[in-house]
């Protein structure tokens, strides 16, 4: 646990250190509008990151030792994952391209490069579930890790481009050799370990992969995950300035510092649950969930209140007075993520059990109730509606969650409701 939380500790504080860079020297305006850009690619990105990651790790786990399945699996998931990368770009690159050659924009080249880099991206990402699912967490924490220098490359041509000083076409060339060169690297060194690539695809596993085994729920629960995840910065972006979305992007940072406890616990604990559901055995399940998750609970409970009380000098210290709007947003950011964090891996628990037909549900509901409370307050609240908004959803998210592993798999997702109740029974 130790090795996986240093690397995503290095890569949250890689991730939140590019954003202050950003925030400081790109200025609050050209901050917001990269925050609405890059909440757009992340919508374009959903056919290859929404799902495919998270079915790689549960079947690998529960299919170990099934060399041809997991072939005909990984063969299917990387051709799906080219095919979607190539829909992408002929629809939004090919556009971006000829805006470039008609304005000479160099934003465009910025946006093409990064749509041409999503196949191997999300090649790097199923590679690394797939050794998570084996159990060899390291080695799959690893190859996620390889990509954030890209994401320095791309944070600093950004800042360049808004400075009206772009790279060179040929250092975009060299981003992208690089980029697929590590791809194809981490693909041979699975390859080399464990020969999973070469077996046949059948004409019966869209029915196995997407119907029996659930990728169409996994794909789209994922989906709208992302949807979640952005839809609130394109909300404030249509309704306010691109200030604001930068004031709102501050905001969220520290929502994501707060869940990183979380992040590495669903890490953890994905082919864990896996497996043992797949054994039938629930009491080890709920063990390992309690294991996990309760110290991760207090913790996160304490550092919450930590960022709660010095909110308004960790804003300004860190990314400056333009922000210092960002403060009273926090304590709505912070609730939101304490909620999700005190639930539990809800989430991961029904997705690793199959029931991720429920996943969808919870989500569709939250995303409705972000739309609707967004649409209603940022007119007349401005922030802090959107603020109201992103907990309201949170809220709707986490309770329907922790509800339906309950009622269904007779599971606690919140670790510390298992752990109140232990100590009244001691006491009675």
């Amino acid at each position: 646990m130790a090795f996986v939380a240093g690397v995503r500790g290095g890569g949250l504080l890689f991730t939140f250190f590019l954003s202050v860079v950003l925030a400081r020297y790109a200025g609050a305006e050209a901050f917001g509008e990269y925050s609405t850009l890059f909440s757009i690619m992340m919508l374009l990105s959903i056919p290859l990151l929404s799902g495919l990651s998270t079915y790689i790790v549960r079947e690998t786990a529960q299919h170990q030792e099934q060399d041809e399945f997991l072939g005909r699996m990984m063969n299917k998931l990387i051709r799906l994952s080219g095919y979607y990368s190539l829909v992408v770009f002929i629809v939004c690159g090919v556009f971006l391209l000829g805006s470039w050659f008609q304005s000479g924009d160099w934003l465009y080249i910025h946006l093409a490069v990064f749509l041409l880099t999503l196949f191997p991206s999300a090649l790097i990402q199923n590679i690394s579930a797939y050794w998570r699912g084996l159990g060899k967490r390291k080695t799959g924490v690893f190859f996620e890790f390889l990509l954030k220098p890209f994401m320095v490359f791309s944070a600093i041509s950004f800042i360049l481009v808004c400075l009206d000083q772009p790279p060179e076409l040929w250092v975009y060339l060299a981003y992208l050799v690089a980029v697929t060169l590590v791809a194809m690297v981490c693909k041979w060194y699975a390859g080399f370990r464990r020969t999973v690539y070469n077996s046949p695809i059948q004409t019966s596993d869209w029915k196995l992969f997407y119907i029996e085994g659930g990728l169409a729920y996994l794909t789209l629960a994922g989906a709208m995950q992302i949807l979640l995840s952005n839809l609130d910065i394109l909300l404030v972006a249509f309704y306010m300035t691109p200030e604001d979305v930068a004031v709102y992007r501050v905001a969220l940072q520290f929502g994501v510092v707060a869940g990183f406890g979380l992040t590495v616990v669903n890490i953890i604990l994905q082919p864990i649950l896996a497996g043992y559901y797949a054994s039938g055995n629930m009491q080890a399940f709920q063990h390992a969930l309690n294991s996990y998750s309760l110290p991760n609970q207090f913790a996160t409970t304490f550092f919450c209140g930590v960022l709660y009380i010095f909110r308004e000098q960790l804003v300004v210290f860190i990314f400056g007075e333009a922000y210092a709007g960002a403060a009273d947003l926090v304590i709505y950011i912070l609730l939101g993520q304490l909620i999700n964090v005190l639930s539990g891996s809800a989430g991961v628990i029904l997705n690793m059990t199959k029931n991720h037909r429920d996943v969808v549900i919870g989500l569709t509901l939250s995303i409705a109730i972000l739309l609707i409370t967004s649409v209603f307050l940022i007119p007349f609240k401005g922030l802090a509606g959107a603020g109201i908004a992103y907990l309201a959803a949170y809220l709707c998210w986490n309770v329907h969650l922790r509800h339906t592993v309950k009622k269904k798999l007779n599971v606690e997702s919140a670790a510390f409701l298992v752990c109140l109740g232990n100590a009244v029974r001691r006491k009675a």
